[in-house]
C-alpha cells in the first residue's frame, strides 16, 4: 500500500514538473519572440519618421531656394534639421537600450549604427510581418 502511495506522489511530481517545463518554454519562446518583434517594430517606425523627417527638410529647402533665401539661411536650415535628426536617433536608441536593458536582446544595438545593422539583420522577418498581418 505504501509503495502504491509512494508510485501515485511521484507520477504526479513527474507530471507536474513535465507540464511546468512545457509551459515555461513555450513562455520563454514567446516573450523571447515578442520582445524581438517589439525591438524591430520600433526601429522600423523610427527609420520611416526619420526618412519622412529627410523628405521635409528637402521640401523646405526647395521652398527656401525658391524664394531666394540667403546661403546662409539655407546652410543654418541644413543644420539645424541634420542637429534636430542626430538627437532624434540618440534619444530614441537610448531609450530603447533602457527599456530592453532587462532582456535578452539588449545586446542587440548601442547606438544608431548598430541598430540599424539589427534591422537590416532582420529586415525579411519585418517585411514578411507586415505582409502578412
Amino acid at each position: 500500500m505504501t509503495y502504491q502511495f509512494i508510485l501515485y506522489v511521484a507520477l504526479f511530481a513527474f507530471g507536474y514538473m513535465t507540464c511546468f517545463l512545457f509551459y515555461f518554454g513555450k513562455s520563454v519562446n514567446f516573450y523571447s519572440k515578442i520582445i524581438k518583434t517589439s525591438s524591430l517594430f520600433s526601429l522600423f517606425i523610427i527609420a520611416r519618421s526619420l526618412e519622412h523627417f529627410e523628405y521635409s527638410k528637402t521640401i523646405k529647402i526647395k521652398s527656401m531656394e525658391e524664394n531666394n533665401d540667403s546661403e546662409q539661411n539655407i546652410q543654418a536650415a541644413i543644420q539645424w534639421h541634420d542637429i534636430q535628426a542626430s538627437i532624434y536617433k540618440n534619444k530614441i536608441i537610448k531609450e530603447l537600450t533602457v527599456a530592453h536593458s532587462s532582456t535578452p536582446y539588449h545586446h542587440n544595438f548601442e547606438d544608431w549604427e548598430t541598430a540599424m545593422d539589427f534591422l537590416n539583420k532582420n529586415k525579411e522577418f519585418i517585411i514578411q510581418f507586415v505582409t502578412k498581418h
